[in-house]
């Protein structure tokens, strides 16, 4: 840490991996730092050596400045502390209806199973495979029926919320999962188990059909999974399908979420330290790219490392999935109470 005085200002340059994990903006520097310490009186500028390519912090006022560096310094005991704060509220969690159910969708290869499967590793704190997933690039997707995934706790209890994995969207009109069946999930016709036919959406007689759907069989959130590293360049189709579903949901005023996979492909920087997930420039683009393409506004995506090398757990690649999950599954729950309300009226 340096200081250069230059007038009434004083310029603090420091290494960014000792800000906030979760740094966008000043703002959320100076709000980082004044809920580790209140005592400080802060009013931070950010600005940018061009030269020396390094980042500064303006510091108007600052006071305590031995405690503010020892404060960035236990940073990671901060990390540790808010994935804990996060995973009790999970722990704890109470539902408006006996289960929430999430449904997970996107192009093939996303990172759906994945996404899953490291969700409930980080719930269980150890290595876990539940759903299959498919390390080659093949091209087709890997999930070919409807399957429900309930995540355990510690112990033989689930929690009161669950993942659908569905087949992934492929480029071709006549391959892929059908709209149509996406939009009967949403509306809890299909039930667990049904097998998608490309190109042929699901009979009314058929077995897996479910005439009269109760609130415990709709979908409550729609996550969409896309992958950081394609996203850009992904097939015009695909995100034509994509907002048929978007479309579709907005009409039953499901909430909406994106999860961005794949961050650490696109950004050795991510790849090397996840804490740097919002200084990234190459993520923030394409977090606009997602926003832009589906609709869905800037803090309804969340970036995300899943797990698929490490074999031990990480808590700052924790600490971001729980991040997105909590607010999932609040949002699912907001859109039950609606539905609740709705129905008493």
């Amino acid at each position: 840490m340096k200081f250069t005085n230059i007038g009434p200002h004083t310029i603090l340059m420091f290494h960014t991996d000792l800000a906030h994990i979760l740094s966008l903006s000043s703002f959320h520097f100076q709000t980082c730092i004044k809920s580790i310490s209140p005592e400080f009186d802060i009013e931070i500028k950010y600005c940018t050596s061009l030269k020396r390519k390094k980042q500064k912090w303006e510091v108007n006022k600052l006071h305590n400045l031995f405690n503010l560096h020892q404060s960035l310094i236990s940073l990671g005991e901060k990390c540790h502390a808010v994935k804990t704060e996060l995973l009790n509220d999970l722990v704890d969690f109470k539902p408006s209806s006996e289960v929430l159910r999430i449904l997970l969708y996107g192009p093939i290869g996303a990172g759906k199973s994945c996404f899953i499967n490291s969700v409930q590793r980080v719930l269980l704190g150890r290595n876990f495979i539940g759903v299959l997933e498919n390390s080659t690039c093949i091209g087709k997707s890997f999930s070919v029926s409807m399957k429900t995934y309930k995540l355990k706790k510690q112990g033989e209890e689930y929690y009161p919320f669950e993942f659908i994995d569905t087949m992934g969207f492929e480029p071709k009109e006549s391959k892929g999962i059908e709209a149509k069946d996406i939009k009967k999930i949403l509306q809890g016709h299909i039930l667990d188990g049904y097998t998608f036919n490309p190109g042929k959406a699901i009979p009314d007689d058929d077995q897996k059909y479910n005439k009269n759907p109760s609130l415990c069989d709709k979908v409550h959130c729609v996550v969409c999974i896309l992958p950081a590293d394609s996203v850009t360049r992904m097939d015009n189709s695909i995100f034509d399908k994509l907002g048929t579903i978007r479309k579709k949901a907005t009409e039953l005023e499901i909430p909406q979420v994106i999860i961005l996979t794949k961050v650490d492909t696109v950004c050795e920087v991510i790849n090397n330290d996840v804490t740097k997930m919002y200084w990234s420039r190459k993520i923030q683009e394409k977090v606009k790219v997602c926003s832009n393409k589906l609709g869905i506004p800037l803090n309804s995506i969340y970036a995300v490392k899943n797990y698929h090398a490490e074999v031990t757990q990480d808590e700052e690649i924790d600490t971001f999935i729980l991040m997105a999950l909590r607010d999932i599954v609040n949002f699912a729950n907001d859109y039950v109470q609606c539905l609740k309300r709705t129905a008493a009226e």
